[in-house]
């Protein structure tokens, strides 16, 4: 690769990922003989060089978000919360709760479990999570209705398996539910709230209380239709509307109508409404990968 080429692909790309491998050390230093402004001419040399070394950041020391547990920095394919008194106890039962699912050794689990997380460790007073692809959290993200419909059929899927088992997830959301761009996965990295169905609920997101079903409030157990509706919360949310209300949707003409009504219309997490919403996307949507850059 020239310095020209490699100067173009940086300055139109997105992510770490394009133009870095796993190697990315090796890498930053060859690229950076080729275009370091020390030692390259090219006006668009500074530019390159200065959007790698924030790539070289994000790389090396994560980028930084907030959930219910506190901060937490998301690398390349590894997730890292501090641990502090404060959110202890939640890690811990975050962890016990994975330990409890990957434990699960029957077919459908040992399929699902490609939506979990690889490893949950506690290492020096930190909870090291490890993945196997590169995952982007959906906070603060919109997206393409094509995008969404995928990331919503994956949340199905994973509530279904859920319900399978007898437990519902009770916190997803757009920092617990993260993107695999690469491959149209998921990942889910939190477990704190999981909780046995028909078990009395203990705790939830407080921040995303709004988007529970009222019946929550009311019979205060743990039902399949709850990590549904929050599944569908957050489609809304990444469709554009940060409220998960879906109101302001209604007049927006990227949203396919019939599939919003789908999301806006309550379900009891049966295999049935997942077909019904399996032959909305079928009937809507051209059957294809595409793309997502995040």
């Amino acid at each position: 690769m020239t310095d020209i080429e490699l100067i173009d692909l940086i300055l139109k790309s997105n992510k770490p990922s394009d133009i870095f491998s796993d190697d990315w050390k090796k890498l930053y230093l060859t690229y950076s003989k080729l275009i370091h402004p020390d030692y390259n001419s090219n006006s668009l040399a500074a530019e390159a060089m200065s959007k790698m070394n924030s790539y070289k950041d994000m790389l090396e020391n994560g980028i930084q978000y907030t959930d219910e547990t506190g901060d937490f920095k998301v690398f390349s394919k590894k997730i890292e919360y501090i641990i502090t008194d404060a959110n202890k106890k939640l890690i811990n039962k975050s962890v016990a709760n994975y330990k409890k699912l990957m434990s699960k050794k029957d077919g459908a689990s040992l399929n699902f479990q490609k939506y979990m997380p690889e490893s949950m460790t506690i290492i020096d007073n930190k909870l090291i999570i490890g993945l196997k692809d590169r995952a982007v959290p959906l906070t603060n993200n919109k997206l393409p209705q094509i995008h969404v419909n995928w990331i919503l059929s994956r949340m199905f899927e994973f509530s279904l398996w859920l319900r399978q088992i007898n437990y519902s997830h009770l916190g997803l959301n757009p920092t617990t539910v993260f993107a695999v761009p690469e491959t149209h996965g998921i990942i889910v990295i939190s477990y704190y709230h999981l909780t046995e169905l028909d078990s009395k609920v203990q705790t939830i997101s407080a921040k995303y209380k709004t988007w529970y079903p009222t019946n929550l409030f009311t019979q205060k157990l743990a039902t399949p239709d709850i990590d549904l509706e929050l599944s569908k919360k957050i489609a809304i949310y990444l469709l554009g509307d940060k409220s998960a209300a879906g109101t302001k949707l209604k007049a927006d003409k990227e949203v396919n109508q019939e599939f919003l009504n789908f999301i806006l219309t309550k379900h009891q997490n049966t295999s049935d409404d997942y077909k019904k919403y399996r032959d909305l996307l079928k009937k809507n949507f051209e059957k294809k990968f595409y793309p997502l850059s995040l």
